[in-house]
Formats: structure tokens, C-alpha cells, sequence
């Protein structure tokens, strides 16, 4: 429905760690894996529509969480907040201006380089009951907050660290 609707609801000042708070209670309810969130001080609310917002991080969250090699592995989401300022064309698709940057990290098996260019098209999944849809929001809400959401992923141990990192930037509330 956040999907379809094309843009922002309700708009309200919220802090980063609230809203990153409530999406690892709720996105990783009984989860044993090792979540840990950091926001820098003095990092800046963001005005936004809370429930749709909270919703993109418990997708993110999720996806995390549902990407991690079975056990001894011992699952890490690293989530940290801080504010940035982004120069004209420094990131595609935002105008220059002060952001809170949020980036989703996790040390999971990684998206196959064939698969990142699609993560966020409607209905593709590599999951057996996966609908597809929840990158697919998740990036529709961002940029109806004027953001934007990009990711970096290896899944090739040969070459480095496994994991992927969504990076969210919404700008900072006035």
C-alpha cells in the first residue's frame, strides 16, 4: 500500500535512535544474532512519516537477519546514524544538502553482483517464499521523503568479508 500510495503521509520530527530502536524490537523479535545500533551525538531527527520509515528498517533488518549462513556463524547488524553533508551530484538522485545518514550492515552471505541491479524492483526475490516486495517499498518510501537508499554487497569470500551494507539518506528535519 506504501507502495502504491507514492508518497509521504503523516510528517513528524523524529530521532534516529527511536525509530532504530523500535525496528530491531519488532524486525528481530527472537533473533539470537548480535544487533547493535550507533548513533553519533548530535546526529539530527528527521521529518518524516514514522510508521512508513519504521517500516523500511525492519525490511532492512529482516533482509539481514534472513541472509545469514546457517550456524557456528554468528550473525552481526550493525546500524549507525549520523549526519552528512552531500554536495550537488555527490550521490545520484539527491540534491545537495544536509542528510542523516543510516547505514544497515550485516556480515550475511552477500547479494550475487547479478542480482544487486534488480534488489529493488517489484516482485524479484531469490527467496523460495519471498514476495519481493520489500526492497521494492522500502525504496519507494525513501524517495517520497526526498532520500535515497543504495547498497554495497560481496558475497565472494575470496574477496574480502562477506555482508551487505543499505545505506538510507533522508534529509534532516529543519
Amino acid at each position: 500500500l506504501a507502495f502504491a500510495k507514492g508518497g509521504a503521509g503523516t510528517a513528524a520530527v523524529c530521532p534516529p535512535k527511536e525509530i532504530l530502536e523500535d525496528a530491531i524490537r519488532i524486525g528481530a523479535a527472537g533473533s539470537a544474532a548480535d544487533l547493535s545500533i550507533h548513533v553519533s551525538e548530535g546526529t539530527d531527527p528527521v521529518l518524516v512519516d514514522r510508521a512508513q520509515i519504521l517500516q523500511v528498517f525492519q525490511n532492512l533488518v529482516i533482509n539481514a537477519l534472513q541472509a545469514m549462513p546457517p550456524a557456528p556463524h554468528r550473525a552481526r547488524v550493525q546500524i549507525r546514524a549520523n549526519n552528512i553533508a552531500i554536495a550537488d551530484q555527490q550521490v545520484p538522485g539527491l540534491a545537495a544538502g544536509d542528510y542523516v545518514e543510516f547505514e544497515v550492515r550485516d556480515n550475511g552471505s552477500g547479494i550475487k553482483p547479478e542480482h544487486v541491479d534488480r534488489i529493488f524492483d517489484p516482485f524479484f526475490t531469490t527467496r523460495k517464499h519471498g514476495t519481493g516486495l520489500g526492497l521494492a517499498v522500502s525504496y519507494g518510501i525513501v524517495k517520497a521523503h526526498r532520500g535515497a537508499i543504495t547498497v554495497a554487497s560481496n558475497a565472494d569470500p575470496a574477496a574480502g568479508p562477506t555482508g551487505t551494507t543499505f545505506t538510507v539518506r533522508l534529509p534532516r528535519a529543519a
